[in-house]
Parts: C-alpha cells; structure tokens; sequence
C-alpha cells in the first residue's frame, strides 16, 4: 500500500526547528536533573540521548496537530514488508565500515567519536543494554525519522526538486548530529559527518522512492543496532 499523503499541509522550517527544540530541550533538562540527583556521567549521557528521541517525537506530534495534520500526512507508514529493510541498514553500515576504513586508518580513527557511543561502550549490565538497544534501535530511528525524513524532507521538499531536497536534508542531519562528535579528533570527526551525510542522503531517497517512512525507519534502526552490537561485543 501506498499512502496518499494530503498535499495541502504547509509544512515548514518553523516545524522543524519547533521540534529540535523540543529534542534538545527535553536534552537538556533530563540531563540537568539526572546531574543534580547525582546519577553518574555515562548513565546521564544515555538518558539524555533517549530525552532528546523522546523530545523529538513529542515535537513531531505537536506540529502535526498545530497543522491539523496527523503522523501519517508525514509518512509514518509502516508495512510488515519494510521489516527487510533492516538488512539494508546493516548492509549499509557494513559497506560504510568498509569503504572508509583507509581513512580511518590514515587519520587514526580507532574507536567511536561519539560522546553517547563512548558512553554505551562502557556498559556491560544486560538490563541496561537490552534498555539501550530498545532505546537507540528502536526509539531513535522513529523519532529521527519523523524528525528529518518526515518534516524536513516535507518542508525541504516544497522548496527544492528531490534531488536538492536529499541533499539538504542530509546535510542539515549530519551537521546537527556533529554536535554529539567529541573534539579530540578532528579529522576522525570529519569522517563521522561524512558516513552520517552519506545515511542521511539514502534514508532520504528510500523514502522518496517509497513515499513511507516505514522502509528508513528499519534501515536505520539496522544500521543503528549493528552500531550497537561492535559497542557490545568489540572484536579487538
């Protein structure tokens, strides 16, 4: 099934930038309250990135309704089918891994550069890592998803041809994910932003090519869990 999407919802970069804000507004708080309450610095950072998933989800709810528009004028289908597609997520962090692991030798790039990928490296409890797989495989993807491939690629998409639309869309996900990139590395970081541009484009044009949200939401939670298990179980 393929949804018809209403095509008069005015979506725009103000909804866009409202539901960043409640991603990192909500951020933000749990962080300071888990800091306050004495919770050490690796749990505060993982509670955190699932405050800023939880955030932008409640965004993308909000200015569905500020609309008068639902979840699904943004795609947010989902297909038994699109359960497939968690292989192209793996398969696409498999390939990235591949292709750019000459440069992340040259620049010496041996481990994670991200500040939440540090973190979850370091924990071993079962409890807490099922949560974290749940949260980061499951959460994240919907809610960035909704967020970037849904009323980004809405907004962007009024403005610009596909094309011009993937692009930008892939940029600003990247950049804002640049934020979460530990300093230590310039050049590891650069790497980073480059494998999140390349993500973003093919989640954009999936979703373009299918005019559902369902298929780039499995992809990136595969890609997202693979992610996740090189954290768990490191092979050197």
């Amino acid at each position: 099934m393929v949804l018809e999407q209403r095509s008069d919802v005015p979506w725009g970069f103000a909804d866009f930038t409202l539901v960043i804000l409640c991603g990192y507004l909500s951020a933000i708080a749990v962080t300071l309250l888990a800091t306050f309450g004495g919770l050490e610095a690796g749990p505060t950072i993982v509670i955190g990135a699932v405050a800023m998933a939880s955030g932008l989800a409640l965004g993308c709810v909000a200015v569905t309704r500020r609309r008068s528009a639902s979840l699904a004028d943004l795609g947010f289908v989902v297909e038994p089918s699109d359960g497939l597609y968690l292989l192209g997520g793996v398969g696409l962090q498999l390939a990235l891994a591949i292709a750019f692991a000459p440069i992340a030798e040259f620049v010496q790039s041996d481990g994670p550069t991200q500040v939440v990928a540090n973190e979850i490296s370091g924990i071993t409890a079962l409890g807490s890592r099922i949560a974290i797989v749940l949260s980061v495989g499951l959460l994240t993807p919907i809610a960035e998803e909704l967020t970037f491939r849904g009323v980004l690629l809405h907004a962007t998409r009024r403005r610009l041809d596909d094309r011009g639309a993937q692009i930008v869309t892939a940029a600003i996900f990247s950049v804002l994910h640049w934020l979460g990139i530990e300093g230590g590395n310039t050049w590891a970081g650069l790497v980073t932003l480059a494998q999140l541009f390349i993500v973003g484009w093919i989640l954009a044009r999936v979703t373009v090519r299918t005019r559902r949200l369902g298929p780039a939401i499995f992809m990136h939670a595969g890609f997202n869990t693979l992610t996740l298990l090189t954290l768990f179980f490191p092979t050197a």
